[in-house]
């Protein structure tokens, strides 16, 4: 998946250097889906085969198309240094960070029933050998009187 952060800064006074520092946030409109794969979103953020000049490229609409996508990112800034002066070179300088973030997905029907399965297996045999164990120390020690009968079918 290819991203785009848009980083905007504005300063009264002429600079020499913008040292931007944030992070790279993912936005998600609703959970991802299990049944259809992700490869809408491999695709670039500008179709260059369709442009003939970097005149009929606007930010605008590159803006607008990515944040129309169900899945986008986004720039958190968290510190900006402006650097003042009259210098004919300007330095930009960005640091971003992707901080670890909560992905929301929704399973589905098969992978419910075998996480389900898996926690009942792992409960049943937990209760099942506590219950075996706990009877066989009963019946070993004698801690209720029982008694065999024999019948006898005639």
């Amino acid at each position: 998946m290819e991203a785009i952060a848009h980083i905007s800064y504005s300063s009264a006074t002429p600079g020499s250097s913008l040292t931007v520092m944030g992070s790279l946030m993912l936005s998600q409109d609703g959970p991802l889906s299990y049944y259809f794969s992700q490869n809408t979103y491999n695709n670039t953020a500008i179709d260059f085969t369709t442009v003939d000049s970097l005149d009929q490229i606007s930010i605008e609409d590159i803006l607008r198309f990515h944040s129309q996508d169900s899945i986008s990112a986004y720039f958190q800034p968290k510190n900006n240094i402006w650097r003042d002066g009259y210098d004919n070179l300007f330095t930009l300088n960005v640091e971003i960070t992707i901080p670890q973030q909560v992905i929301h997905y929704q399973p589905g029907f098969p992978e419910v029933i075998k996480f389900a399965w898996i926690q009942y297996l792992s409960a049943a045999v937990v209760v099942y050998f506590v219950t075996f164990q706990t009877y066989r120390f009963i019946v070993m020690m004698g801690l209720l009187p029982t008694r065999i009968t024999f019948s006898k079918k005639i």
